[in-house]
């Protein structure tokens, strides 16, 4: 530890400034015209607040330089002192420079325009297995340049930039950063003239990682981490339309459901990869598959398989089936009840909203029950249903329901999240439609004609990734 820490700092001094403040930082390095890189601290908020934040910490830098094969030693930036990191030779200007190994510090790191697209380039140049920047580094990028972006850092056509590289991204890491990021853009562009054009673009990026982790083959050897791999690629590629993932996990429903005769075995769908089968496979349903999977879910014993089929009932998009299965929850001899049904729809159907708004208020007076016994499980559910707006009009409807309706007088946090939705399609939604469409494969267009549009691993590894996996907001 004596190597590491200078003289005035101890573990307790730092410990103690990391306990007792609330929230973690950003930093931002700037090259100077100097070739100096120039290293400030700030709170990192995705919705900034009201009232200045000056909060700072003690934080440990380390950083690499493109083409050196090592990290620096680990440097200390204090509280209210700028840093400066060594001077770049000529050389090296322009030559990008990671900051923050393997993310072994919690805190985001935001660079100029150059250095970001220094990274893009390099990223998008160079075969994954050659990189000097390795998957905890690139899932750190991917998961910095997206948030700070959607905090109003860092411009959109700037962040998505690192993600045309992923068509050989091939690592677990990356991935979840990348679909955690690609989702909240998924739920905020519904609908839109340029849906389609988004769907096809992550599609065009995950199907390498779905082909890799080779999703129709659940061999019984794979280890732990290939499994989350494997059932984060096949949701993520039958989300966004791959069409080979499709196919494959309706054919899994379809053998499902199929009688057997003749003695021949029921098929099982493995635990490990059910709900994610159940969702892919349902999300298209005739009413035919559909009836079949809730007889299923009636018959089944097995707790945990029902409450994942549930799950999957919700994934449907026929609106007409989704209307019916909602309905028969009224019904006093339902074995369903409505909010678990409301729930799993919401869910599992990123487009819901208007049906699910729609539903509520037809039949708000049974929703609510007797003497209004059921009001916090409708506002648990109407805030889930907050995170979903994506307009002004569906903000007022909500806020009709909540404030006229159930007479809720008291702050409704759903309410937050709808208005930071909307604040970001006013400012974002063109940006990044545009660079969407701009930065089309014109090799795979499978999904431009969506009919859904409106218009390495070890146990130190995965150590290494839990700040990553936090939602730090």
């Amino acid at each position: 530890m004596k190597n590491v820490l200078p003289s005035n700092l101890s573990v307790n001094k730092i410990m103690d400034n990391w306990v007792n403040k609330a929230g973690y930082p950003v930093i931002t390095a700037t090259k100077n015209n100097k070739s100096e890189i120039e290293l400030k601290q700030e709170r990192f908020f995705l919705t900034k607040p009201l009232k200045q934040d000056n909060t700072q910490w003690y934080i440990p830098i380390d950083y690499l330089k493109q083409d050196s094969e090592q990290f620096s030693k680990i440097e200390w930036m204090e509280p209210e002192q700028p840093k400066t990191l060594t001077k770049m030779d000529a050389k090296e200007n322009n030559k990008w420079i990671l900051i923050n190994k393997d993310q072994a510090g919690y805190y985001r790191v935001n660079y100029d325009k150059n250095n970001w697209k220094l990274l893009t380039e390099y990223l998008k140049s160079t075969e994954i297995q050659n990189s000097s920047i390795k998957a905890t580094n690139r899932a750190q990028l991917i998961d910095d340049a997206l948030n700070l972006a959607r905090a109003g850092d860092l411009d959109y056509t700037t962040s998505m930039g690192i993600t045309l590289y992923l068509t050989k991204e091939d690592d677990y890491i990356p991935w979840i950063a990348a679909v955690r990021a690609f989702d909240y853009l998924d739920t905020l562009l519904q609908g839109t003239e340029k849906y389609a054009l988004f769907k096809n673009y992550v599609a065009q990026r995950v199907k390498s990682f779905a082909d890799k982790f080779d999703i129709e083959n659940f061999a019984s050897n794979n280890t732990h981490v290939d499994k989350l791999a494997k059932v984060l690629a096949l949701n993520a590629a039958c989300k966004y339309g791959v069409e080979k993932c499709e196919k494959f996990a309706e054919k899994e429903i379809k053998e499902w459901l199929e009688e057997k005769k003749d003695g021949k075995e029921e098929k099982k769908l493995l635990i490990d990869y059910r709900s994610t089968l159940l969702c892919a496979g349902l999300r298209k349903a005739d009413e035919q598959t559909w009836n079949k999977t809730l007889e299923k879910y009636e018959t089944t014993a097995d707790k945990d398989e029902q409450n994942e089929i549930l799950a999957g009932l919700g994934c449907v998009t026929n609106e007409k089936i989704v209307n019916t299965f909602l309905e028969s929850t009224l019904e006093k001899d339902s074995g369903i009840s409505v909010f678990d049904a409301m729930n799993s729809v919401a869910r599992g159907n990123p487009a819901s909203f208007n049906l699910l708004i729609g539903f509520i208020n037809t039949n708000l007076k049974t929703i609510r029950g007797e003497e209004n016994k059921n009001r916090e499980l409708l506002l648990n559910h109407l805030d889930l249903l907050a995170r979903k707006v994506i307009t002004h009009e569906q903000y007022t409807e909500l806020s009709l329901l909540v404030h006229v309706h159930l007479e809720e007088h008291e702050v409704f946090e759903g309410f937050s999240h709808a208005m930071d939705n909307i604040a970001w399609i006013k400012h974002h939604q063109q940006t990044v439609s545009k660079w969407i469409e701009e930065n089309q494969d014109d090799s795979n267009q499978d999904n431009k004609k969506d009919p859904n549009s409106a218009s390495s691993f070890v146990l130190s590894s995965f150590l290494i990734m839990i700040p990553l996996l936090l939602t730090r907001l």
